[in-house]
């Protein structure tokens, strides 16, 4: 070979080589790119739910107490489950929160024969509601089968349309009556959609979000 055809030759891989430096350094600039454009999206949703969360609502269910004897099971020795799905709980709906819960949902029982599944309509923030029929008497939220538990609960919503549970677990056993500590969690809009549109259907006004 000539000197001419090395020059060449040389010349050749060394273009090769800035040209694979160049496409190397180029794919690592947009994985750059990609992740702070990733980070500044997470930022941005990190910095939406900070502003959500200060007006989140957060209900506690207080001042529990039993039914009257006539909505048990005949006082008849029955299983601690019969017992509590035969029984239905006066108490106060109270929100803890910054923020004012919307369209809020128990499951609740007017009369002895059928339950009424009851919206309770807003609760402003600091506020609290007593369960009461439409005539003024006390209303009965029923105590609601969750796994292997059974709760007193309340659903939600803040003016964001996110969807919200509050929950409190139950037991009898003989004639003490126990009431678990609160548990409030925000409903997830993938794992929870039934649950989410059982209670606000999409055709409900304001629809149901959850984001």
């Amino acid at each position: 070979m000539t000197a001419t055809d090395w020059i060449q030759a040389f010349a050749m891989v060394l273009l090769v080589i800035v040209t694979a430096i160049y496409a190397w350094r180029t794919f690592a600039i947009s994985k750059g790119t990609q992740r702070q454009a990733d980070a500044s999206v997470e930022m941005a949703k990190e910095m939406q739910n900070q502003r959500y969360d200060t007006l989140r609502p957060v209900i506690d269910i207080e001042d529990v107490k039993p039914g009257p004897p006539t909505t048990r099971v005949n006082n008849q020795q029955t299983t601690d489950e019969q017992k509590i799905s035969a029984n239905f709980f006066e108490c106060v709906l109270r929100n803890y929160g910054a923020g004012a819960a919307i369209d809020v949902y128990s499951p609740q029982q007017h009369s002895n024969v059928k339950p009424d599944s009851q919206r309770i309509g807003n609760i402003q923030a600091k506020e609290y509601k007593e369960m009461v029929t439409n005539a003024g008497g006390p209303a009965f939220i029923i105590a609601r089968k969750i796994g292997n538990q059974w709760f007193l609960v309340a659903y939600y919503r803040d003016v964001y349309g996110r969807c919200f549970e509050s929950k409190r677990s139950v037991n009898l056993e003989d004639t003490i009556f126990k009431i678990g500590s609160l548990k409030h969690r925000k409903l997830d809009k993938q794992k929870d959609s039934e649950l989410i549109n059982e209670i606000w259907p999409p055709s409900d006004a304001g629809g149901n979000t959850n984001d």
